[in-house]
């Protein structure tokens, strides 16, 4: 709640939800993190259940040649948080001057975001792309897909991106990136707004890319979960027991 665009609206909905969810039949969570949350909420807890989101896989290749590119992708709003990344990029860019920042996504922050970019003189090396209809034919010809939220539910760009084997580095904010990359064990984490620490994981995944290329196989292994045919039939077992 602490980073939310309107505090006062996000406080009266938090009131809201502990006040109907209590006369809910079911709560379906996208995150282990948020279900956890919700069951502090409600009377019953048995209400609450985990089902993770879904995407429709589509096999990619495990591309070894991609281009020098770190590619981001989302609304352009406070809760994506651009501006790290941003920052982090720009520090980032005076080692490794061929590289370019990819931002895919709209939003009432891109102005702000395009100042910051002339602000550090880095205004060519970042591309706005706006919206982008299938950003995995993006992700598989980038080095790394980075996620710098304050905080998110289940990121589908998380899972996306290691379905194209694309190195990830995210913040390990509340609730899902930790648990789509395992702590650690799929990608890297780095605390919200650390865009210091962003800056080194960066150098240090283009320095030991093989490395972060075996973490981003073993992610890639994981994510049967999230097939849509499996996350459907787990909606239909929750939606048949409440009848």
């Amino acid at each position: 709640m602490i980073h939310s665009e309107n505090l006062i609206l996000n406080s009266f909905s938090f009131v809201l939800r502990f006040i109907f969810y209590n006369f809910s039949d079911k709560i379906i969570c996208n995150s282990e993190k948020s279900s956890t949350f919700f069951k502090y909420l409600l009377f019953n807890k048995s209400k609450v259940s985990c089902i993770g989101n879904s995407i429709n896989f589509k096999k990619f290749k495990n591309i070894k040649k991609r281009n020098n590119y770190i590619v981001s992708a989302g609304r352009l709003t406070k809760q994506k948080n651009f501006e790290t990344l941003i920052k982090a990029f720009n520090l980032f860019s005076q080692k490794y001057s061929n590289y370019k920042l990819l931002i895919l996504g709209e939003g009432k922050e891109k102005q702000k975001l395009i100042n910051l970019t002339e602000k550090y003189n880095i205004k060519k090396k970042v591309i706005f792309k706006n919206f982008v209809k299938n950003p995995s034919k993006i992700f598989v010809n980038s080095k790394i897909y980075v996620c710098s939220s304050l905080y998110e539910g289940l990121p589908s760009s998380l899972i996306e991106s290691l379905n194209t084997y694309t190195p990830v580095i995210s913040t390990n904010c509340l609730s899902g990136p930790s648990e789509i990359l395992k702590n650690g064990n799929y990608g890297y984490l780095f605390p919200i707004k650390d865009y210091l620490r962003l800056n080194k994981l960066m150098n240090y995944v283009v320095n030991n890319y093989n490395q972060a290329k075996r973490k981003t196989i073993k992610g890639h292994n994981s994510l049967s979960k999230y097939n849509v045919k499996i996350v459907t039939s787990k909606y239909l077992n929750e939606i048949n027991n409440l009848f």
